[in-house]
């Protein structure tokens, strides 16, 4: 079990990350289809409480700010590595 005040900051980034993982997942959505790239599936996920205090535990991390860095992922199936190469350079590159 990890301590008060790491509680309360993990507590209060699930909740944040949980707004913000399906409106990441909308925005490249939207992306992905303003530049006509095709995609089998977009969809998101929040890790949970217990699932990141078990990895907190497992990982022995010290600094959950900095070493916690997978609360939220957004994945993309596409049909081709084409498709891959193509979207990872639109998430990088800023419009």
């Amino acid at each position: 079990m990890i301590s008060n005040e790491p509680r309360h900051w993990l507590n209060d980034a699930i909740a944040r990350h949980a707004r913000l993982t399906p409106a990441v997942a909308g925005l490249l959505k939207n992306v992905l289809n303003r530049h006509s790239i095709e995609y089998l599936s977009i969809h998101g996920r929040t890790k949970d409480f217990s699932s990141a205090e078990e990895k907190i535990r497992r990982k022995k991390y010290t600094n959950l700010k900095s070493q916690l860095t997978d609360l939220s992922a957004v994945r993309v199936i596409t049909f081709l590595e084409t498709q891959v190469n193509a979207i990872s350079q639109l998430i990088r590159t800023p419009e």
